[in-house]
């Protein structure tokens, strides 16, 4: 495997676990959602944009994919009760049109 490769799959494990740990905070903060549905949704977007980038470097739609998959998932990490976060996850639910 080439250098990007390894880096794209480093990239993939982050936002992977990015995904993860934003369904697994809404699930113990008990939000009425159906937490499966929304992983496969951020995880198709993950996969198509690590292919794109893959595939066609140069293209900037791996890209958008990619970042979609960071902000969706803004409104899910708003539920930790931190004192800044649940400012963040409002941000996130207000770009994205998320409940």
């Amino acid at each position: 495997m080439t250098r990007r490769r390894w880096g794209l799959a480093a990239l993939g494990i982050v936002l992977l676990a990015w995904i993860i740990g934003g369904e697994w905070v809404s699930i113990h903060q008990h939000v009425p959602e159906n937490h499966f549905i929304d992983a496969l949704g951020g995880l198709s977007f993950l996969v198509a944009g690590l292919v794109a980038l893959d595939r066609r470097p140069r293209n900037r739609m791996g890209w958008l994919m990619i970042a979609y998959v960071v902000v969706s998932y803004l409104g899910n990490w708003g539920n930790v009760q931190v004192a800044a976060v649940p400012m963040i996850g409002t941000i996130g639910q207000q770009t994205t049109g998320g409940s």
